[in-house]
């Protein structure tokens, strides 16, 4: 048996904290060291190596921290797996962030429902409003005006509802922001935050690779990821560029940037 068989058996009895902890110790490495490779606290990370995750605020990050920290210390992400799914306190950190984008797809139906709703009855009332209209007899009152002064008055008054219809149209036009696209293709397993600029979820949580996810949104759109060396992203069909992000370190940053506009 080689000598990293021998390391792996050892790490089955081990848990995550224990595990990142010896290869740390390993390596020579300070919490210090790793809190500032990962752009992380110093006690973010003395909580990670005692198994301590309730001090994390949101449970998605959970994995992304842990990957990040074995892929420093030279842990493979399928042995670091291997060692978590077997501890009772993280199995449903995924399952958290799929309730939330169910929650969020439900209330963003029941919203739809009432869309739809609140259109028909607004057509109903047109259409009563249109039959009573047509059942009334006409009286036309010629006392005052004569028949070529109503004609040009009523023409007057549709040239007016025609006019002020095209430019309510144009400055509704003017006023409605445009959607963008943005496609995230992911070649190796990372932690990403994708919002839109009113504030909204397009993706969320830890994402396995290979994958790809086109996403639509009101720009700019605010980005968080773990592993940026493990992503590439394209803005309305051309590359972003995140070359000037470290490998190993959780990025932030918005799309489209300063230099992009």
């Amino acid at each position: 048996m080689t000598e990293k068989q021998n390391i792996s058996e050892d790490t089955k009895s081990l848990t995550v904290g224990q595990m990142l902890k010896q290869e740390r110790e390993t390596l020579g490495l300070s919490r210090a060291d790793i809190a500032k490779k990962l752009n992380l606290r110093t006690t973010l990370i003395d909580e990670i190596e005692h198994d301590e995750f309730s001090g994390i605020a949101a449970p998605t990050y959970i994995r992304g921290y842990l990957l990040n920290y074995a892929n420093y210390v030279g842990i493979e992400s399928e042995q670091l797996y291997q060692v978590l799914d077997k501890q009772v306190s993280l199995p449903d950190v995924q399952l958290q962030s799929f309730s939330r984008k169910t929650t969020r797809q439900a209330r963003d139906h029941r919203w739809w429902i009432v869309t739809y709703c609140l259109f028909g009855s607004l057509l109903l009332m047109l259409v009563l409003w249109w039959v009573q209209d047509r059942n009334q007899p006409e009286h036309s009152d010629f006392s005052e005006k004569t028949v070529e002064e109503l004609i040009v008055e009523k023409e007057h008054n549709a040239q007016l509802k025609i006019d002020d219809a095209m430019l309510h149209q144009s400055t509704t036009e003017q006023q409605e922001p445009s959607l963008a696209h943005i496609v995230v293709q992911v070649d190796k397993p990372c932690w990403l935050e994708v919002k839109d600029a009113h504030g909204q979820f397009l993706l969320e949580g830890l994402q396995n690779a290979p994958a790809q996810f086109e996403l639509q949104g009101l720009p700019p759109f605010s980005v968080v990821m773990g592993a940026p060396e493990n992503v590439k992203i394209y803005y309305e069909n051309k590359s972003f560029d995140l070359s000037g992000f470290l490998a190993g370190k959780v990025a932030r940053f918005q799309i489209p940037s300063a230099s992009n506009k």
